[in-house]
């Protein structure tokens, strides 16, 4: 081995710069080998968030696309020439009731939606009967008699009709059918309250009070557990949607004021309201409002 001057060993210029291009060399090649590996990787990596990302666009696109519907089939179910009201599909939707003047003022009518199912007039008294509510097992219909001055019920394919209350319209049964709501005002005009009764007539009893809220209330609905009633306050120049529990207590306001609220309707689970109202004398439609089961 070679020395300078200063006695440090010289290496070898060949071996050494042998050695160092084989380290250098394989230091490249395993420095390019975790570049590709990482590119790799990185690759992958951006391949997988495009495809969850079109998966997720793709899915919200659906959820928000707009359902369309298509007219399969229009059948008239009615064909007289008079005014003909209050459609109300029964529980089993194989009949429809609803009221008709034929020249003697409103009677209930009920129709079989099957092809060859008749029109059969319930009510022939001449009462002025309108506003017919199924009971849920499909038996009976109780109406409103203006005649009468109250609550009617009567079979539900025809019968003798007896009287549950000597006051009050718009019926609406609780789902178990052991209760009918109804307001004690002809038409919502204060100081129209929400009442409800058996469908034996007996245990009549108040559940709104009057003024609490202003207006007068109507349009009763049920909740599917029974246990709340969803109903109007009209006043001369607006309307609310309010709840209240049966037992008169917990009276909440469900939206703001409108020109008017009209038929609110419990959702199958409970969850929320649907309704027809008019906002600001232009928007006419139906409505949701989502409720918290507290309610």
């Amino acid at each position: 081995m070679e020395t300078n001057e200063d006695g440090n060993a010289i290496l070898d210029n060949k071996e050494t710069k042998g050695r160092i291009t084989a380290a250098t060399l394989t230091g490249s090649l395993a420095a390019s080998w975790h570049r590709s590996r990482s590119h790799a990787i990185a690759a992958l990596a951006v391949v997988g968030i495009v495809i969850v990302a079109a998966i997720v666009v793709a899915f919200f696109r659906r959820q928000d696309a707009p359902l369309h519907l298509q007219i399969l089939r229009e059948t008239q179910l009615t064909t007289s020439d008079s005014l003909t009201s209050g459609p109300t599909f029964s529980p089993d939707a194989a009949a429809m009731a609803y009221s008709a003047d034929h020249g003697k003022g409103f009677e209930v009518f009920v129709r079989q939606l099957s092809p060859e199912g008749q029109e059969v007039q319930i009510t022939s008294d001449g009462g002025h009967n309108m506003e017919a509510a199924w009971s849920p097992d499909g038996k009976f219909i109780a109406y409103y008699s203006e005649s009468h001055k109250g609550i009617r019920l009567i079979p539900a394919f025809g019968g003798t009709s007896r009287k549950l209350t000597d006051f009050g319209s718009h019926p609406s049964w609780s789902r178990d059918g052991q209760w009918i709501a109804f307001q004690s005002g002809a038409y919502g005009l204060s100081p129209s309250t929400i009442w409800e009764v058996h469908p034996d007539g007996n245990g009549a009893r108040q559940i709104t009070q009057a003024g609490k809220p202003e207006g007068g209330h109507d349009f009763p609905s049920w909740s599917p557990d029974g246990k709340h009633i969803v109903f109007i306050s009209a006043q001369a120049i607006h309307s609310e949607l309010w709840a209240i529990a049966t037992d008169g207590t917990g009276l909440v306001r469900l939206g703001a004021y409108a020109q008017p609220y009209y038929n609110p309707l419990y959702s199958p689970d409970g969850k929320s309201i649907v309704y027809g109202a008019t906002f600001r004398g232009e928007d006419h439609g139906l409505w949701q409002v989502r409720i918290s089961p507290v309610l």
